[in-house]
């Protein structure tokens, strides 16, 4: 009975090997296949904006972000904007930060997403300043 379980275990394990393997080897002629003069993805800019909120939120504040202006032309288009946001301690509740653009570069806002359109909240919340990371990537 011992031997019936190792061959079971053996076998499972070099089913397991063959099927990473292949795997591998379709995921390496994928990237082999790629065009010779394909770009990666580069940054453009990047930095952190910190967003102030007041004691009741509406999601209507934002902080500006000036960007050169052939990127700043080019957002959603040739240039996309990734956000993240850094909570503070005790930072309940935890806003998400989205981004939008604007003529010379783009604002970032921290939403409450439990809010309605047009409706507002004031949180028991020490916390006012909100930093957010973000970096614009050429497509």
């Amino acid at each position: 009975m011992n031997r019936h379980r190792f061959a079971q275990r053996i076998a499972s394990s070099v089913a397991i090997a063959v099927l990473v393997g292949a795997a591998l080897s379709l995921l390496h002629g994928i990237a082999a296949s790629a065009p010779p003069n394909a770009q990666a993805p580069q940054i453009a800019a990047a930095g952190t904006a910190t967003v102030r909120l007041g004691a009741e939120q509406n999601n209507a504040t934002f902080a500006h972000v000036k960007l050169a202006a052939d990127v700043a032309a080019g957002l959603g288009n040739d240039y996309i904007v990734i956000v993240s946001a850094r909570y503070p301690k005790g930072g309940f509740p935890y806003f998400t930060p989205y981004w939008k653009p604007a003529a010379d570069g783009f604002d970032v806002t921290m939403v409450d997403t439990t809010l309605g359109n047009g409706g507002t909240a004031s949180y028991d919340n020490a916390n006012h300043s909100y930093p957010v990371d973000w970096i614009v990537v050429r497509k």
